[in-house]
């Protein structure tokens, strides 16, 4: 009889029962991954087969694998249309900086089921001489050259470099680009005048907190509420409160920090009666301060 011949190359075979169980519901991916590792033995440099087995490990959260793919990906070019594969880079670098938890929302398979999927992560893979916070900033920065107006990302650059790296410099400076592209940003607004405000991350300084910090109340006046965040205004009252109090302060500045501090502690005792620090806030502030033409 007469034989038949496949055309089907080996490794054209493994890519396509790599796609057979990466594209079926539900995914198998850890079945696709070993069949795309085999196709590209066979034949290295396969786009669409290191972006699919990245994709694969990203999902079920073996975030140091699915990095090293995105790497390889990434190193045979990447375009505007591919920008994706640094935003998903710095999503695993982060989510490794954070101990396995999700970083980024914005990798999302839908309501896919996954064969064999974990809740865990695999933190196994961490290498503890990298820095992955700057990873994914590394990460981060590539993607926006590409979608410099990305909000999500920008606010996720900002928030590591301050309160994961503890970067004044830069969380501040990432935090105005944020404000750049979006002034009514009340959490930007909050964020580094919290940082001036507590001394925790930048040198304490009272006066550039309520700069901001006044801004953020006008921010939430103008949207959902003064009494929706009163952490702001509570903020705003002890600022006032500690700058009055500081030995530096002249006699006419202290009294009327004093007076804006009992003015401010009172807006908080509007919103939240029992507030217990403006409580003690504006007992201590009460007889402090002197009303013009007294």
């Amino acid at each position: 009889g007469e034989e038949y011949h496949s055309t089907v190359k080996e490794w054209e075979l493994y890519q396509l029962l790599g796609d057979s169980y990466f594209y079926r519901k539900p995914r198998d991916y850890y079945t696709a991954i070993g069949y795309y590792k085999k196709s590209l033995e066979l034949r290295p440099g396969q786009k669409r087969l290191l972006y699919n087995i990245a994709i694969g490990y990203h999902a079920i959260k073996e975030y140091a694998k699915a990095m090293e793919y995105y790497d390889k990906r990434i190193a045979l070019g990447v375009d505007s249309a591919e920008a994706s594969l640094y935003r998903n880079a710095g999503s695993c670098a982060l989510s490794l900086a954070n101990g396995g938890g999700s970083a980024d929302e914005e990798f999302d398979l839908g309501d896919e089921e996954v064969t064999g999927a974990t809740e865990e992560a695999d933190t196994t893979a961490v290498n503890p001489d990298v820095d992955y916070h700057e990873k994914a900033i590394g990460y981060y920065k590539e993607y926006l050259k590409y979608n410099p107006d990305d909000l999500k990302v920008l606010n996720l650059v900002a928030n590591t470099y301050l309160y994961q790296m503890q970067d004044c410099a830069n969380g501040v400076a990432a935090f105005e680009q944020v404000l750049a592209h979006d002034p009514n940003s009340c959490a930007a607004l909050k964020a580094i005048g919290f940082a001036y405000f507590s001394g925790e991350i930048c040198a304490k300084n009272y006066t550039k907190a309520l700069k901001y910090l006044r801004r953020a109340y006008d921010c939430l006046k103008n949207g959902a509420g003064v009494c929706s965040d009163v952490e702001v205004s509570l903020w705003i009252a002890q600022c006032y409160h500690l700058r009055a109090a500081s030995p530096k302060a002249d006699k006419k500045q202290a009294n009327s920090d004093f007076a804006n501090a009992f003015k401010w502690y009172g807006r908080v005792l509007k919103c939240d009666p029992g507030n217990k620090e403006a409580v003690k806030g504006q007992n201590d502030t009460r007889f402090e301060f002197n009303e013009p033409g007294k």
